[in-house]
């Protein structure tokens, strides 16, 4: 008996953003009677929730966003590299095949079109047997926002816009072993935001009636589609797109200062105590003046220096989720959020003070403080963020230097200006254990009028929508609380 392969369409590629509670159906419309060479169909775009991934609201949110929002997704499109094994699984690291299903295709649009339409093996079965005699598999791996490249010669894998930051490359289409993408700091926009596809739910097979979870493998970050057979007719590939990167400070959602990226209250002693006192903000006014936030590594002699020590570039691995940095390849974060009566230092990544409890351009009297609240016992935001403070997550400790500078005055008319003025400079070395992708890591600032404290959390980014943190004591990442006693004479 001559074997025949035939080929089927039974599942096609889904995306769904996991925080923006979002899900992308691609369906195939194939008949179970008519099985051979049919395209996939793409289904409709089910959006569940209005929050991006920045945790704003989708309609909020603008159009040159630095995070990927579903709207931008369609638009920008995101990229799949496919390996057809037959009937042997993909592994990681492996070094023989290169990707011989798909490379690069772009899913984009509307109702998720991309080009050109490849369909499920078969499964191996002979003309006559029942289905499936032996399962064929393919492995999908996804990244976002999409990139042309060149896809042979000698430059085949570079961005054909030479793109200096974002994604600058893929692996190329004749590289044997996991599809990789480069990545270096510094893009503006959606494309700064990298995103890496792993596993949602798939459909079932057409052997069985499971649904398909994918692979993890080991010392990968997250299950990816991986493995993956031949599905039942209306079968779906599910990409969960997670943050490749990780994040620092920001603008987050929720109430809870701690989930809200960067933030500052007054936190005022009381007695003995702390905290738990009252602010009389007719009388006491906390200005800003700035905050910095740098990149330090300890120094020959002990001591902590700002020096280049955070990765600019980086290789993410599609099929585990590592980065692959390099140490000679690293520069320095200078990120200022500064006030009207603050310069930014040249160079240095400038974000503006939210003018409720920033510090005036002049202040001669009293009522040059008027318009202004000052730092209250309830948490605010520090800035808006049009620049994020993104970090590449390759598993190291990195430390971060964070100095504020502030004012407190305090009414009292026996003095010439009618008050008290006190400025104060304090910073505290913060550092992230073992930074790692899809974090948000949290900071609130308690100011207080004889001490400074802080409060940093990691969350996952993926909850911020929903202003929640993972808790969990176990690790270094929540909670850390760091005490910096500053007394203010």
């Amino acid at each position: 008996m001559r074997d025949i392969l035939s080929v089927v369409a039974a599942a096609a590629v889904i995306a769904s953003m996991a925080s923006c509670s979002s899900e992308t159906d691609f369906e195939g419309k194939t008949s179970q009677e008519d099985q051979v060479s049919t395209p996939v169909n793409f289904g409709s775009y089910l959006a569940q929730s209005k929050m991006t991934r920045a945790g704003e609201g989708e309609t909020n949110t603008p159009a040159n966003s630095s995070f990927m929002t579903t709207d931008l997704l369609k638009d920008k499109g995101f990229g799949v590299v496919a390996y057809y094994t037959g009937t042997s699984q993909y592994a990681a690291g492996q070094s023989t095949t290169e990707p011989n299903f798909m490379y690069n295709t772009k899913v984009s649009g509307e109702n998720w079109g991309y080009s050109p339409v490849v369909y499920w093996p078969n499964g191996g079965q002979n003309q006559g047997s029942t289905p499936v005699e032996g399962a064929q598999y393919v492995s999908f791996f996804a990244y976002a926002p999409y990139k042309a490249v060149y896809v042979q010669g000698e430059n085949s894998g570079k961005a054909t816009d030479n793109a200096t930051t974002g994604v600058t490359a893929l692996s190329s289409n004749a590289t044997n072993g996991d599809p990789t993408v480069s990545y270096t700091l510094g893009a503006i926009g959606a494309d700064a935001d990298l995103l890496w596809g792993t596993a949602g739910t798939n459909g079932s097979t057409t052997s069985g009636t499971e649904a398909q979870a994918g692979t993890t493998f080991t010392g990968g970050k997250a299950a990816v589609n991986a493995n993956l057979s031949k599905m039942k007719v209306g079968g779906k590939v599910q990409f969960n797109f997670k943050h490749a990167l990780a994040k620092f400070g920001g603008t987050g959602a929720g109430t809870d200062g701690k989930t809200s990226g960067l933030m500052v209250v007054a936190d005022i002693d009381n007695g003995t105590a702390t905290t738990g006192g009252t602010l009389n903000a007719a009388e006491t006014k906390i200005t800003v003046k700035s905050i910095k936030i740098e990149s330090v590594i300890k120094g020959s002699d002990g001591n902590m220096a700002t020096e280049a020590s955070i990765p600019t570039s980086g290789t993410l691995n599609l099929a585990t989720g590592e980065w692959t940095t390099s140490e000679t390849n690293m520069g320095k974060i200078d990120y200022e959020i500064t006030s009207p009566a603050a310069t930014a230092t040249d160079g240095a990544t400038k974000q503006t003070l939210n003018e409720a409890i920033a510090e005036p351009a002049s202040v001669s009297s009293w009522n040059d403080l008027s318009s202004v609240t000052g730092v209250t016992t309830t948490s605010q935001i520090v800035y808006t963020e049009t620049t994020p403070l993104l970090i590449i997550p390759d598993g190291k400790n990195r430390t971060f230097r964070i100095t504020i500078d502030y004012i407190v005055r305090t009414k009292n008319e026996s003095l010439h200006k009618g008050y008290t003025e006190v400025e104060q400079s304090f910073y505290k070395d913060l550092t992230l254990n073992n930074v790692s992708l899809n974090a948000k890591y949290n900071l609130l600032i308690h100011l207080g009028l004889t001490s400074v404290k802080f409060d940093a959390t990691v969350s996952t980014w993926d909850d911020t929508a929903n202003g929640g943190t993972t808790s969990d004591t176990s690790t270094d990442k929540d909670p850390m609380v760091i005490d910096m006693p500053a007394n203010v004479k």
